[in-house]
């Protein structure tokens, strides 16, 4: 009888073919000897970038408070050798953005072996939801148009945590822009901005809003747009801005959305999904603001 060669199947080649992201670490070293292409799609690391936990915990969890809150006692609690209940958290991923993810292991030999179940998706629509209904139900109580553009930019920001997000309000009668939102920026830049007058070649924001179309400038100080404005962004720890035009139901101009980066980048498709949403929510807040019979000369001012 003809002798078959065996099929030796080892561990690794069936997680290879996972859907999901697994990893595995040596219990007593911490070192991370394994993980699956599931898991370098999802975070963007190979092995060489994750040589042990302390540098993955470093990568995917910047705030130490949290980690020590939450993370190490998770871990601590769940030292026993059977399934652990998982853990959803937000994870950073190589090049910045962030994941939320549903994390579990489990013991076997001397290995502690990790999964990742990406909720992202699932995460989004739901905070998106409640943004959303929270913004409504300022509208409905005639909360300051200021505090309602701070509940879109803040969304916006919880899921690009490394972005700076700034509404800023059209006014038709000076042609000019004027600060809608902008927590997170310095007062100096705030005050720079305040009262641009819109044109060609005034940043991302008074470009996007002459022009009535998105503008997207990846690098700040290589770019035309920029040319006159560079020292100040630079002072600022800005060198990326993409701006979208906040249109109304009529097609009027009601101010811009900008996503400001503090590297030279491009959005992804998921950051241009992001700008879309922002817009959308941020021309329902001003145009209800703008309905209210309030004695002002433009609705807005």
């Amino acid at each position: 009888m003809e002798n078959r060669p065996e099929t030796n199947i080892q561990l690794k080649d069936i997680l290879e073919m996972a859907p999901i992201a697994v990893a595995w670490s040596d219990i007593t070293s911490d070192r991370i000897d394994y993980i699956n292409k599931s898991f370098s799609t999802l975070f963007g690391y190979s092995l060489k970038d994750l040589p042990d936990l302390n540098t993955w915990y470093d990568h995917a969890f910047p705030d130490p408070y949290y980690y020590q809150q939450v993370i190490e006692p998770w871990i601590r609690h769940n030292q026993e050798n059977v399934p652990v209940e998982g853990l959803s958290t937000r994870m950073f991923c190589k090049d910045g953005s962030v994941k939320k993810v549903r994390i579990s292991f489990s013991i076997v030999a001397d290995k502690r072996l990790w999964y990742f179940n990406d909720i992202t998706d699932y995460w989004i629509a739901e905070k998106r939801l409640r943004a959303r209904s929270e913004m409504l139900e300022m509208v409905a109580k005639s909360s300051a148009l200021t505090n309602i553009l701070d509940v879109i930019v803040k969304q916006i920001q919880y899921e690009s945590p490394l972005s700076l997000c700034s509404v800023l309000l059209f006014d038709q009668a000076s042609q000019c822009l004027f600060l809608g939102a902008a927590p997170d920026f310095p007062d100096f830049y705030n005050k720079a901005v305040d009262g641009i007058k819109i044109d060609l070649n005034v940043g991302s924001c008074g470009t996007a809003a002459y022009l009535k179309t998105r503008v997207i400038v990846e690098d700040i100080f290589s770019h035309r747009y920029w040319q006159d404005y560079t020292a100040l962004a630079r002072k600022a720890g800005l060198a990326a801005c993409w701006s979208d035009p906040i249109m109304s139901s009529k097609g009027e101009l009601l101010g811009t959305f900008a996503i400001y980066k503090r590297i030279p980048s491009s959005p992804t498709q998921k950051e241009l999904e992001l700008i879309n949403f922002a817009s959308n929510l941020a021309s329902i807040a001003i145009e209800s603001f703008s309905s209210r019979e309030e004695p002002r000369t433009t609705g807005l001012f």
